[in-house]
Formats: structure tokens, sequence, C-alpha cells
């Protein structure tokens, strides 16, 4: 994670004023890990091991088992649209399987789109879907409680020793571009985003907010 902090001074040509003199926040929420479901999709009628990169849009320390994971993930990314118009655009498409194939490596099973059936997949997601829907009063207030506990400590920031909320804490999570309209880039992969990828604009003598992932603070 990297630190910009804004000094007192603001070069007269720049043409602009200073905004505040003192800044302090506790940086970001990131997306919770990718954990694998096991479901299979298919290829060709025959059930395909992917990776849980092959699941995931991202990248960990484990280049190997990184790429394995993502191309999992990229799969039920894919799959949890099926019912949605995007799927029905040759641009999507064709962008997602070129970025997919990335990931999946030269000498995967999948080579050819057209062969490919994400309904199992598909169908986990309705299930899970469904599992939510089913939970308990109790159950959905003590995920709520857990999130507002989660996000308190994001949002807020103290500008000039006034405490004001932050309304954009979270960073995005990884998916698929959509886009408007015929967007060029829709269906693209937009990969998993974390402390390293982030510069962090603070005070010059305020602390630095903690790493919320081990390892990736730099």
């Amino acid at each position: 994670m990297q630190w910009f902090m804004l000094g007192m001074e603001v070069e007269a040509h720049s043409g602009d004023q200073q905004k505040w003199t003192t800044l302090v926040h506790n940086g970001f929420i990131f997306p919770p890990p990718y954990k694998p479901h096991g479901v299979k999709m298919l290829y060709d009628g025959e059930p395909v091991d992917l990776s849980p990169d092959q699941e995931e849009v991202g990248h960990t320390t484990d280049h190997h088992h990184s790429m394995w994971l993502l191309s999992k993930r990229v799969a039920t990314l894919y799959a949890t649209m099926l019912e949605t118009d995007y799927v029905t655009k040759e641009i999507f498409n064709k962008n997602f399987f070129n970025d997919w194939k990335k990931l999946l490596g030269r000498n995967h099973v999948i080579q050819d789109f057209s062969k490919c059936d994400f309904r199992p997949i598909y169908k986990w997601h309705l299930a899970e879907k469904e599992r939510k829907k089913q939970m308990s009063l109790e159950e959905k207030m003590a995920l709520r409680e857990e999130k507002l506990k989660q996000e308190d400590k994001y949002m807020w920031a103290i500008i000039d020793g006034v405490k004001v909320k932050v309304h954009s804490f979270r960073v995005e999570p990884p998916g698929l571009v959509k886009g408007r309209g015929e967007h060029p880039k829709m269906g693209k992969l937009r990969r998993r985003i974390y402390p390293s990828d982030v510069t962090i604009n603070i005070g010059r003598d305020a602390p630095i907010p903690a790493c919320p992932i081990p390892g990736q603070s730099e």
C-alpha cells in the first residue's frame, strides 16, 4: 500500500486551492477473499475442473495457485449472468473468452467457447440466492449488525478536526465489465484490487492506516 501525504504548500501557478490542513481516515474495505464452490462447468458435455484462479479475478502471492482460483471465479462471474442480455452480445462473449483463455492457459482443454456450458454453476448460483432468502430474520439481522460493525471504522474521516462521513469506502469487487449500450470493453475482466494497488491520500502527520490484508502492504 502506498501513501500520498499532502503538505501545507500549494504551488501558486498550479491553479489549485488548498482544501484542508489535516486529514485522517482508515482507508478502505476490500472485498472478502473468494471461496471456491466446487461446482464443475461442462465442456463439450463433460465436467471440467477449473482452478480456483480460473474462478477468481485477481492475484495471490502464489501465482500458480492464483491462476487456478481465478479461472474458476471468472467462470462463475459469467454463469451468474446467464439470464441477462449481456451474454447474447457477441462483443461481450468475445472479450470474456479472450481474457478467460489467458487464465486457462494455452494447453487447457477449453478451446471453443461454443462448447462451454455454465448452467451447472448457474444452478448453484440460484440455489445460493434461495438459501439466503430463506434465512431467518435473526440470521439476517446478525449479518447486518456484523456489516455495520465492519463499516463503522471506515465510514468516518476527520478533516481539520471535524468528523465527516465518507460515502465511498468500499473497493469494487472483481467482475465483468458491463458498460452502457455497445461498450467495446464489455465482457472484459475487472481484476481484484489489493492494498498494494492503492495510493491513499492522508495528512502529513496522520497515522498510516493498517493494511487490512496480511502480506499486501507493498
